[in-house]
């Protein structure tokens, strides 16, 4: 995380293997980071900063949005052609 008023780094957060990707859900709890390099998305805790669990979704996550009408964040897997969604 950075702080834009002194272009400081304030935290940084140890996900998986090649994070590529970030979205934030939809009430704010929750960043979720696609790792390409071990198909998995880290999901971080907002109020702690701490990492509540590491989702496998397939091979290479590279896109990622959070859908705020469904209470879903959906990823996009490059290799396996598919969409995996997780729901919040």
């Amino acid at each position: 995380m950075i702080d834009i008023t002194t272009d400081t780094i304030k935290i940084t957060f140890n996900v998986g293997n090649k994070p590529s990707a970030v979205v934030v859900s939809s009430d704010g709890s929750k960043l979720y980071v696609t790792n390409t390099g071990d198909g998995t998305v880290s999901v971080i805790d907002t109020a702690t900063n701490n990492i509540r669990t590491l989702v496998n979704v397939g091979n290479n996550p590279s896109g990622i949005a959070a859908n705020p009408y469904r209470s879903q964040i959906s990823v996009a897997n490059s290799q396996d052609n598919n969409i995996y969604v997780i729901t919040q």
